[in-house]
Parts: structure tokens; sequence; C-alpha cells
């Protein structure tokens, strides 16, 4: 397949995937999670780490969270556009391992299953942890498949690095 039609068919992946997590976004309410997420990552950002030890996951969702909220603000809309944006770079990350590991066409079917699941949406839709989580797995598998097939040594330094941010966003990542 050529890089043209290739391109195109990765576009209008993203853009179903795009539409599918944002109709309706924020029509319906914060459940209990959601809400003690966005509460904690009001507070200040030194006090983050300690304030999400409760929870069993690490502060890195509820630390880019109060980032966030500080560029875009804490309309719901806003807050469920994060993870939204976390599940997007997870359907280009599956199309990159897929490519990487078989050929375009199964990279093109992966993305697609993945942008239409309805289990991967609602995550997507989801003021937690889990696209995060999820975006930083899928990237510290494509990093970790490189390195090992490629053997250059910035995939070996960014390796580690990727993990150690996975293991804050959920702590049984690796």
């Amino acid at each position: 397949m050529d890089r043209k039609h290739r391109t195109g068919y990765l576009l209008i992946i993203l853009l179903i995937g795009l539409a599918l997590r944002t109709i309706n976004l924020s029509s319906f309410s914060m459940f209990g999670d959601e809400v003690w997420s966005v509460d904690v990552a009001k507070h200040n950002i030194k006090d983050i780490p300690r304030l999400s030890f409760n929870d069993s996951n690490g502060p890195l969702f509820q630390i880019v969270l109060h980032c966030w909220m500080k560029l875009s603000g804490t309309r719901q809309l806003y807050l469920r556009l994060l993870p939204v944006i976390f599940g997007l770079g997870g359907i280009l990350l599956t199309f990159f391992i897929c490519r990487y590991l078989f050929n375009d066409s199964v990279a093109i079917l992966a993305s697609l299953l993945i942008s239409i699941s309805s289990f991967i949406i609602l995550f997507n839709r989801t003021v937690r942890w889990y696209s995060v989580s999820y975006f930083l797995e899928l990237l510290f598998l494509y990093i970790f498949i490189k390195a090992v097939k490629e053997n250059k040594l910035h995939y070996w330094i960014l390796y580690p690095f990727i993990a150690c941010l996975a293991m804050y966003a959920r702590f049984t990542m690796i």
C-alpha cells in the first residue's frame, strides 16, 4: 500500500475514533471516581502524589490533569477531552505497532477495531487514568519492540523512561 492511501485510511480511522469519543461527551454527569480525580488535580501539584496515594494507581494522571486544567479550565467537556486525546494516541500507536510487526493491512484493521471498540471508547471518555495508562503501555511496547529489533541506543535510553512514566500512571503496569 502506498503512503498516500495508508495516510488517508489512518486519517479516516482517527476521525471515526474522534467522532465516536466526542459525541455527547459532556451530556452525562461525572461519576465518583472522575469527581475524585478532578478534586485531587485541583490541589497544589506538590500535594498530588500524597493525595493520590489512596488510589490504587499512580499520581501521573492527576498531575497531567492538574496541568490540563490550568490550560483548559474545569468545564466537564474540557476535562473529558484529555482522555480522548490519549485515546486517539492509542489508536495511532496501535497502527504503528501493527505496521512494524506485520503490514499496512493489519495495522489499518487493528486501528479501526480499536477506534470502534465500545469498551475502549468508554474508557477514553472517562476522566480517570485509563487512557493515559493505555497510551503509555502501548508506547512502552512500541519502544521495547523497536529497541529489541533495531538495537539502537536511543530506544534503550527511552525504554526505562517510558517504563517509569507508565508505572506512575498504573503501579501494576510492569
